[in-house]
C-alpha cells in the first residue's frame, strides 16, 4: 500500500470495518452504501435490496454482492494505475469517505468512526480516511 508495510491484522480490521459501512442502509432509500459507491465493473446484483443484517458479509453473501464489496475494497487500497477499472464515480480517499458519510445515519457514522479509530495511523494514513 503505497510502499508502506501493513500488518495483515490491519489489513483486516480495515476490510472488516469498510465492510459494514458499506453494507448499512443508505439514509431515505432501501438501499445500501454499496449500492451508491459501487464501481462500474463489479456493480450490486439486480434486485439486492434486502433489509437483512449479517454480520460478515464476505463470509455469508451471494458471490455477486462479495465481487461487489470486494471490489470497491480494492479501489480504496490499490494505487490509481493498478486498479482503474475498479474506482467508483466517487472516486478514492477522502471524496468516496465524504460520499459515504452522507449515506449513513448519524449514529451509523458515529459507529464507524469508532470503528476507524482503531485502525493503524498507517492505513487511516493510506486509504487518506477523513
Amino acid at each position: 500500500m503505497g510502499g508502506r508495510y501493513l500488518s495483515g491484522e490491519s489489513l483486516l480490521l480495515f476490510v472488516e470495518d469498510a465492510t459494514w459501512a458499506l453494507m448499512q442502509s443508505a439514509v431515505g432509500t432501501q438501499y445500501r452504501a454499496l449500492h451508491t459507491l459501487q464501481t462500474m465493473e463489479f456493480r450490486v446484483p439486480m434486485g439486492f435490496n434486502t433489509p437483512v443484517s449479517a454480520d460478515h458479509w464476505l463470509s455469508c453473501g451471494s458471490l455477486e454482492i462479495r465481487r461487489s464489496i470486494l471490489a470497491v475494497l480494492a479501489s480504496l487500497i490499490l494505487d490509481t494505475q493498478t486498479c482503474s477499472t475498479l474506482i467508483s464515480y466517487y472516486g478514492k480517499g477522502r471524496t468516496f469517505w465524504k460520499a459515504m458519510k452522507l449515506l449513513h445515519r448519524s449514529e451509523d457514522n458515529q459507529a464507524f468512526k469508532d470503528r476507524a479509530a482503531n485502525w493503524s495511523p498507517d492505513m487511516i494514513d493510506a486509504v487518506d480516511f477523513y
